[in-house]
């Protein structure tokens, strides 16, 4: 089985719910220069479940691609998920840096000015992710959560 190539980005100094030492975290999140590592797709499972990426949210899109209706719903707005995008100050309710979750099609469509299909390690939302720099105030999103969505982006970032 082939290896993937994901991008690891690094944390942004100071960059807690809330504060920051720059001017725009985001920007500076995203110009960071990335390191690569090897991940294994066996090791691309559901949120905290060390499940396999035929387990995964994405296990019933072709070729183990995630769906965005499985990354909107049990890694952004998935309250009992630790590293979500809900509560006052983020993306649901609310709309900051452009990105609305309120509903699934909102959320892809928003989401869509941080992400260039096909392109993870070029796309924003994988490096803030990977940066640790969002979800603010909340644990950062693991690995193997970040892989998924980076796989969701290299299949084409489609609305399904």
């Amino acid at each position: 089985m082939a290896w993937w190539k994901l991008v690891v980005g690094m944390a942004v100094a100071g960059a807690a719910c809330g504060g920051s030492t720059a001017s725009d975290p985001l920007d500076a999140a995203v110009h960071t220069a990335p390191a690569l590592v090897d991940a294994h797709p066996s090791e691309v499972g559901s949120p905290g479940d060390g499940a396999t990426a035929a387990d995964g949210p994405g296990a019933e899109a072709s070729a183990g691609a995630p769906t965005w209706t499985a990354i909107y719903g049990q890694l952004l707005v998935n309250a009992g998920y630790p590293s979500n995008c809900l509560g006052s100050g983020c993306h649901d309710p609310g709309v900051e840096k452009g990105i609305d979750l309120s509903t699934r099609e909102k959320g892809w469509s928003t989401i869509m000015k941080r992400v260039t299909a096909g392109k993870p390690e070029s796309s924003d939302l994988v490096t803030v992710l990977k940066s640790g720099y969002m979800p603010q105030g909340r644990p950062q999103m693991p690995a193997a959560d970040v892989a998924q969505i980076s796989a969701w982006i290299s299949a084409g970032a489609q609305d399904d």
